[in-house]
């Protein structure tokens, strides 16, 4: 099981390639990863904005988080 989600928000540019199945499509895949998490009850972390403010709240999450550590017998 993984420790941290984080979610890429869709609030960047998107280039609609052969591989890819459209912008409406990228709103709905969206919708249904959120609501898979939340029924799976995990917490996740939004990124948002340019890659450089993705990149600085993930710094910022990772340098205070604690992993969790099972507490031995």
């Amino acid at each position: 099981r993984y420790d941290l989600f984080f979610l890429c928000d869709i609030d960047i540019p998107y280039e609609d390639t052969w591989d890819r199945s459209g912008e409406g499509s990228r709103e709905i895949m969206q919708k249904m990863i959120i609501e898979d998490l939340r029924k799976r009850n995990l917490d996740y972390i939004t990124l948002s904005g340019s890659l450089e403010q993705r990149a600085q709240k993930v710094a910022e999450v990772l340098k205070n988080f604690k992993k969790f550590r099972a507490v031995p017998d």
